[in-house]
């Protein structure tokens, strides 16, 4: 767990650094080689599934679409890898350099100051990024599809090309068809309207949600079939029990940055306070799948908790970063004492 630790600390000192920028840098070359040369047994049962999907993966001249039990995209990647190793451990290398790169994509459309970076750096890793890069690959690239595409404001038939391009590596992602076309229409409304609206829908959602949104999961299982259903069942389809503690640390984050609004400056600010709204929302639906819905929207929380600082005054500022701090490692440790059965503490590389 120490590695963790340290890792996350390099990261924070980022938003101190003298030369924030080049900081950025060796932290994002940082966060691929402590990925890309994990040991590969680290993480839960889908490190077996993705070493069996790679065995099984088609070589690139018997490629065909028709023919994949996984997503079109995910597998042309495995494919490709394989033209030139059979070895899992490159692919991992391969996989690790298409993420961090789309990683460096998006937060450079957050259009945050050099320090802001190194500090979202520090929370998505906290929070995340060693659960993303680790145990859900596939998603992982397919969110970070939809954060590219909610960050660059593009139209949106550009974005529903977006989704189809992300449900390419987790089709989970087709769910965005609906989600992105609401977002959209959120985006014409002020804060105070978005505000209301997204607290009351969750409240309602939290108290109301499980029995009906199980019932409706269960049947897309029953109907859907082997092939579709196990994208539910993958993460779990049912009710399993809301996270309170994460259910409230998103919504003070989302509240803390609506009454200090007018206080914090930032050109992308609408937007990610936005995605906010989406991810709170989705986020308070008891049922298991929704946490993955809610990850393709959870850069808008991630951006905010960044931002959050500016609310402060330059003297409380270095108080809040500290307790920041603090708190974002308590998480990171709940976080690999729950997930993957607590074997991603036991960080080691393959060689």
């Amino acid at each position: 767990m120490i590695w963790y630790i340290l890792v996350a600390t390099f990261l924070f000192i980022g938003f101190f650094a003298k030369n924030p920028d080049k900081y950025y840098k060796l932290s994002i070359i940082l966060l691929f080689v402590f990925t890309a040369f994990r040991d590969t047994s680290l993480g839960d049962y889908n490190n077996i599934t993705y070493k069996t999907m790679f065995m099984m993966a088609p070589p690139l001249e018997n490629f065909c679409v028709t023919r994949l039990e996984y997503e079109v995209g995910y597998t042309f990647l495995e494919s490709i890898t394989k033209v030139f190793s059979q070895d899992f451990r490159v692919f991992q290398v391969v996989y690790t350099l298409v993420a961090i790169i789309l990683l460096g994509l998006v937060v450079n459309k957050l259009g945050f100051e050099a320090r802001e970076k190194n500090l979202f750096l520090f929370v998505y890793f906290c929070m995340r990024f060693f659960i993303n890069n680790f145990i859900i690959l596939r998603q992982n690239i397919a969110n970070m599809i939809i954060w590219y595409m909610l960050l660059a404001g593009f139209s949106l038939l550009i974005s529903m090309i977006f989704v189809v391009l992300s449900a390419q590596f987790h089709m989970t992602s087709y769910a965005n068809i609906v989600t992105v076309f609401v977002y959209k229409e959120i985006t014409k409304f002020n804060i105070r309207k978005i505000y209301i609206v997204a607290v009351i829908s969750s409240v309602i959602l939290v108290m109301f949600s499980s029995g009906i949104v199980n019932n409706i999961v269960n049947m897309f299982i029953v109907f859907a079939g082997e092939k579709y259903s196990k994208y539910l069942l993958e993460e779990g389809g049912g009710a399993a029990g809301q996270n309170g503690m994460y259910y409230l640390l998103r919504m003070f984050f989302f509240s803390l940055f609506y009454w200090k609004y007018n206080l914090i400056q930032s050109k992308n600010k609408k937007n990610l306070f936005c995605i906010s709204a989406v991810a709170v929302v989705l986020g308070s639906i008891n049922v298991d799948i929704f946490s993955r819905f809610m990850e393709f929207y959870m850069i808008g929380i991630y951006g905010i908790m960044t931002l959050s600082y500016k609310v402060f005054d330059q003297k409380s500022q270095k108080i809040y970063i500290a307790m920041l701090y603090i708190a974002m490692l308590v998480i990171m440790i709940r976080q690999l004492n729950v997930y993957g059965a607590g074997f991603l503490k036991q960080y080691r590389l393959f060689f």
